[in-house]
């Protein structure tokens, strides 16, 4: 039930796996609730307000009334007496029971109880992020986690992984190739909100949200913590889940662009990958890709290209000022990187004719090309790309006439 006693409305939002999904508007000043039923058990349904994102709850469909919630102190006067965080399930039969308490940010626990008839008795349940064990099966999730959301076991296995106690390092790396699968699911809507907007994205985003946390940024700052770890394939999971946070998290596109530098050679073609698979949605890299354009390695040079081009038409002034660059290599790199991308790099046709002129015949070549993929947008080139089909090299003249053609076409 649902009763809105605020002078505000309230759009109740629910995100269910087997029961139907609802959306209820709640009048303001609403005393009377409104009634929704579920038909099937399902626990940790996360429901949320549309209207105000900040408020959002958590409901349990069991199939048994023993239940209660803590910090609830109207129902009881036992509980009142305990304070906060007291618990009271009363009427329940004489039997062998396993007591679960579930907490959204720690996940859940439990203790089994022996209960004869009119018995009462006290359990005490106490969560402890800092000190929480790992079963040691090889897949099973870590006690108390397999409902909690996605950054509280990021925050509770990554400190693990990081520190110089190696005791649970296996358990806590089986926990983050685990979720790797996850972050496959759910993370790639984060990035999506940024391009789209309805209904059906807004729900993804929504649930990807609710299973991240709010504080997506320090989630990850502590991943990124692990592109250094000794263990390649903690490297490799690491890099993997953060190449799924898109732009929405700004912080993984930052640590991708300094993983570009990394020492070892898979993160380093890794994050490449990653950072051209955001296309446009990294552009909040681009500064630090600039400068990785004038970096004396020629393959770190190469890799942040292949970036840039792939983020669009946002990266060419960026292109530009490099193309004045001094090392004709660098220039190479930047006007080759326009010629990939095409009709997206229109608002380099002035800088391209320059260009057409350098001392350097690949140098002029490329440009030539890249001119010609801008396709009828580099009418104005045509001139210029007349006087190159007379270049002292052969294969500028070639380039020039196509470019020619393409243009014309």
């Amino acid at each position: 039930t649902f009763a809105n006693h605020d002078v505000t409305p309230h759009s109740l939002h629910s995100f269910t796996r087997k029961n139907e999904r609802f959306n209820l508007v709640a009048a303001p000043n609403r005393p009377v609730p409104d009634v929704h039923r579920f038909t099937e058990k399902e626990p940790t349904i996360y429901i949320r307000c549309d209207l105000h994102p900040g408020e959002r709850a958590w409901c349990h469909v069991l199939e048994h009334p023993f239940f209660d919630v803590t910090n609830d102190l109207r129902t009881s006067s036992s509980k009142r007496e305990h304070g906060p965080g007291a618990f009271e399930i009363r009427n329940v039969p004489a039997g062998v029971y396993d007591v679960e308490a579930w907490h959204e940010r720690l996940g859940q626990t439990s203790r089994g109880v022996v209960l004869k008839a009119d018995e009462v008795k006290e359990l005490n349940f106490v969560f402890d992020a800092a000190k929480m064990r790992f079963t040691q099966s090889g897949s099973d999730p870590p006690i108390g986690l397999d409902n909690a959301p996605f950054d509280v076991r990021i925050r509770l296995w990554i400190p693990q992984l990081l520190d110089d106690d190696t005791s649970n390092d296996a358990d806590a790396a089986r926990g983050l190739h685990l979720l790797r699968a996850e972050a496959a699911e759910f993370l790639p809507t984060l990035a999506k909100a940024t391009r789209e907007e309805g209904r059906i994205e807004a729900e993804l985003v929504a649930t990807a949200l609710g299973r991240v946390g709010d504080d997506i940024e320090s989630v990850v700052v502590l991943i990124s913590e692990c592109l250094n770890h000794k263990d390649k394939l903690i490297r490799g999971s690491a890099l993997e889940i953060l190449s799924k946070f898109g732009s929405h998290a700004k912080p993984a596109v930052l640590a991708l662009v300094g993983a570009l530098n990394h020492r070892d050679e898979a993160i380093r073609d890794g994050a490449a990958d990653a950072l051209a698979g955001l296309g446009a949605d990294a552009k909040e890299a681009i500064p630090r890709l600039e400068s990785a354009l004038q970096d004396e390695v020629r393959l770190t040079r190469h890799r942040a290209a292949r970036v840039l081009e792939r983020i669009g038409p946002g990266a060419v002034p960026a292109l530009i000022r490099t193309m004045r660059n001094d090392d004709p290599f660098i220039r190479w790199d930047a006007v080759e990187a326009l010629a990939n991308m095409g009709a997206g790099a229109s608002e380099a046709v002035g800088a391209l004719i320059e260009a057409l002129d350098d001392e350097h015949w690949f140098i002029r070549r490329h440009a030539a090309k890249a001119l010609g993929k801008i396709g009828p947008h580099a009418a104005p080139a045509l001139p210029a790309l007349e006087r190159s089909t007379e270049d002292a090299n052969e294969f500028v003249r070639k380039q020039a006439a196509e470019a020619i053609r393409r243009i014309q076409t």
